[in-house]
């Protein structure tokens, strides 16, 4: 009888720990985010580039981006830089600083530059960026 009486607490504290380690698995480290976002920083132009940092809608959109830089004869030079805003299981908020980044076109002369703060959700899985949505608003 004080097995069964024992029983329901011992579920709860269960069910508990359970519970934990489920939300720790689904939430980016602060760590796991600011390695994702160095190798994103860091990407070259080239396909194999992105596949290292990026997966999903994100590599999609990279791919896009950079077969339009391609077709124009234009090159981004430098790169940017993030802070990390807020953790979320979801979507974690980043603040991409563009201010080291411009893009040249095929005689090297500057064709557009940013000195530009935006702000950022990103989505990882297992450990690539897999959704990078830039927000209307700045950081």
């Amino acid at each position: 009888m004080r097995f069964l009486l024992a029983l329901p607490p011992l579920s709860l504290v269960l069910a508990s720990c359970a519970s934990q380690e489920t939300v720790s698995e689904i939430n980016p480290s602060p760590d796991e985010l600011t390695l994702a976002l160095e190798r994103y920083a860091g990407m070259g132009s080239g396909e194999s580039d992105f596949v290292e940092a990026l997966t999903g809608s994100a590599l999609v959109s990279a791919l896009e981006t950079q077969e339009l830089l391609d077709s124009v004869g234009y090159r981004r030079l430098g790169r940017p830089s993030f802070e990390v805003t807020g953790l979320s299981s979801e979507s974690s908020r980043v603040c991409m600083d563009l201010s080291g980044v411009a893009i040249v076109n095929a005689e090297g002369e500057q064709v557009e530059t940013t000195r530009e703060r935006l702000q950022v959700s990103v989505e990882l899985e297992d450990g690539l960026i897999k959704t990078f949505q830039v927000g209307d608003s700045g950081c």
